[in-house]
């Protein structure tokens, strides 16, 4: 049945009922029997009110129900596509400390100097460097980027207290390397890389094996955890949004100069 004829019987149909419906009802008016008067009214009603539906459903709801299947079937198909996996609007609801407890192979931050996140996270951090194989590399801004002194300002604060800030993280990481390096005899090969960045960080990354966590950075003043941010996991398509970051951390760590966590090496 071609597409054309199926519309044209639908229509048909509609009308008939409708017809159908609204002949009963004039009937109704005419019968002198009130059982018969109800029934038939009753009856007449119901196919006047079966054909309107149907009409409703067929030209109306049926094509917002497509539309809206549609809608949602691209939607899928761009997550699947990019490998979103979670979208937040703040960053209080990311369960960094789970996804970090999972990494086995690799760990890579990149973030201003996020001093607060280090220290909340240094426990687990330390589990996975002392007790597994996962390798960690740490991208901070180096104090002494043209970028601090705005940066600072953002942040209501000054460049010299930034500084301190981004020092201080360096010394959590370099506590974190000593404890590593008590623990040298253990089986496991856990290790730490920090380095120090010039670069403008427009996002805060955090890579956890096959998972890249993007939280965007405020442009205003002030400081704030109602940041959008979003979770995207490796699809092993090439142009996923895992590889984009990934692709992006390797070249700020290729662009930066690496800190060395024990003075005596």
């Amino acid at each position: 049945m071609s597409k054309k004829i199926y519309k044209y019987g639908n229509v048909f149909i509609i009308i008939s009922l409708v017809v159908i419906g609204l002949g009963a009802l004039l009937i109704g008016q005419i019968i002198e029997v009130q059982f018969w008067q109800s029934f038939v009214n009753n009856v007449g009603t119901a196919i006047l009110i079966s054909g309107i539906f149907t009409g409703i459903n067929e030209y109306y709801m049926k094509e917002k129900l497509v539309n809206l299947i549609l809608s949602k079937l691209n939607l899928k198909e761009d997550i699947n596509r990019t490998g979103i996996e979670s979208v937040y609007h703040n960053i209080g609801e990311i369960d960094y400390g789970y996804h970090i407890k999972q990494a086995k192979s690799r760990i890579d931050i990149f973030h201003v100097y996020g001093r607060t996140w280090t220290n909340n996270h240094s426990d687990e951090l330390t589990d996975r460097i002392i007790n597994s194989n996962c390798k960690i590399r740490v991208v901070l801004l180096s104090p002494t980027s043209p970028y601090i002194t705005a940066l600072a300002k953002t942040y209501g604060i000054t460049p010299d207290e930034l500084k301190e800030r981004v020092t201080e993280v360096s010394k959590t990481w370099e506590s974190i390397y000593a404890k590593k390096n008590r623990k040298a005899k253990k089986a496991t090969q856990g290790d730490i890389e920090v380095f120090y960045h010039d670069t403008n960080p427009a996002h805060s990354l955090y890579r956890i094996d096959n998972r890249v966590i993007v939280v965007q950075n405020k442009i205003t003043q002030g400081k704030s955890k109602k940041l959008p941010s979003f979770i995207c996991k490796d699809t092993s398509k090439p142009h996923d949004l895992y590889n984009y970051y990934v692709a992006e951390l390797e070249d700020l760590v290729k662009s930066s100069n690496k800190y060395v966590l024990n003075k005596g090496e």
